[in-house]
């Protein structure tokens, strides 16, 4: 079921980052709160697990395909795992503190200053440590 109030997939954003858009311009308190009612959880659509990209797919109304392009997989216990057709040592993995560009954040706010829900998303190079500098800004 395609929520009422849609909002556009930028290229190389974050499934979390859809998810959290969605629930804030269908009036939901937090992603966490939408994920719970949906049944669904911020791991699985986190990870890009099957069940949950098709829901994040029915929602949102894009291909699934699109969504799970940046799936992560784990390729050795421990060792390695994939975000989409990358492959990453263990020391590459998503870090605790949250990583972004103000650059990008303020061309994002610039862009939609009168949906500020709509305006800055996550990218998914933000999730890793493996890029240390913004692919657009440096």
């Amino acid at each position: 079921m395609r929520l009422r109030n849609p909002v556009e997939f930028r290229n190389g954003e974050a499934r979390l980052s859809l998810t959290s858009r969605l629930a804030a311009a269908n009036g939901f308190k937090s992603m966490h709160n939408f994920v719970t009612i949906t049944g669904t959880s911020i791991r699985s659509i986190h990870f890009g697990e099957p069940d949950a990209i098709a829901m994040l797919s029915g929602w949102s109304g894009f291909d699934p395909e699109v969504l799970s392009a940046h799936r992560l997989k784990t390729v050795q216990q421990g060792a390695t795992w994939k975000l989409g057709e990358a492959m990453m040592s263990r020391d590459m993995l998503p870090g605790y503190r949250h990583r972004y560009c103000p650059k990008c954040v303020a061309c994002d706010l610039t862009e939609r200053e009168n949906d500020s829900h709509l305006g800055a998303y996550v990218r998914v190079t933000w999730t890793t440590r493996a890029i240390r500098h913004c692919p657009q800004h440096g």
